[in-house]
């Protein structure tokens, strides 16, 4: 019988779960689930005091009928660490759907993935509310072969509201209303063009602590 120490069963373990991931053709689902598995599987290693998961839904437009036209919902899964009970670092896994003109000024729509980094600073509690500022940079792009030459930077900033008469010692819910600012660039064939976008946004979410 062979013996494996539980550092290679560890990385035996990892592989069997992350291998079959090769052999799926479709880029879309292997984004799709390479990043659900990291976001699952990611608590496993480096569980312990301050680590959380939070997750987000939010949509937002900014109502124009032009070429400057942006709409998008997302959803947002992070995982990061609580510094203090005031402030926290994380990391974004973002998959939503996005509808804005293209190169031809022509209506497109698509779901879309991305990924980046956010901060959270509580500024204010009650004994009913707390209320927190987030920022966050995020770089992704629409997932439609016919847009693939598209990619959008998104920082954005919101105001949190936690209501701490439904929140428990491992879960807090809030609601949010922030503002994005969005660059947006297409590149093919020598041919640049640019688009800045300015979008409100409202959204729920909650926040998981481990």
């Amino acid at each position: 019988m062979i013996h494996l120490s539980f550092k290679k069963k560890k990385i035996t373990i990892i592989f069997l779960i992350f291998a079959p991931i090769k052999n799926i053709n479709n880029y879309f689902m292997k984004k799709i689930l390479f990043s659900t598995l990291a976001l699952c599987l990611g608590h496993i290693g480096f569980a312990q005091r301050g680590i959380y998961h939070e997750d987000q839904l939010s949509f937002g437009s900014n109502f124009l009928k032009n070429e400057w036209a942006m709409r998008q919902i997302n959803l947002d899964l992070g995982i990061g660490y609580r510094f203090s009970e005031k402030f926290r670092l994380g990391f974004i896994v973002e998959f939503g759907h996005i509808a804005f003109h293209d190169e031809r000024n022509k209506k497109a729509r698509s779901f879309s993935t991305g990924f980046g980094l956010n901060g959270n600073f509580r500024f204010y509690t009650s004994e009913k509310i707390a209320l927190h500022s987030q920022t966050h940079l995020l770089i992704g792009g629409p997932d439609k072969d016919a847009l693939a030459d598209w990619g959008f930077f998104r920082a954005g900033t919101e105001v949190q509201t936690y209501f701490l008469s439904l929140a428990s010692e491992r879960t807090k819910p809030y609601i949010s209303l922030g503002v994005n600012a969005i660059y947006g660039l297409y590149e093919k064939n020598s041919i640049e063009i640019e688009r800045s976008f300015l979008m409100p946004h409202i959204g729920i979410g909650i926040v998981t602590l481990f």
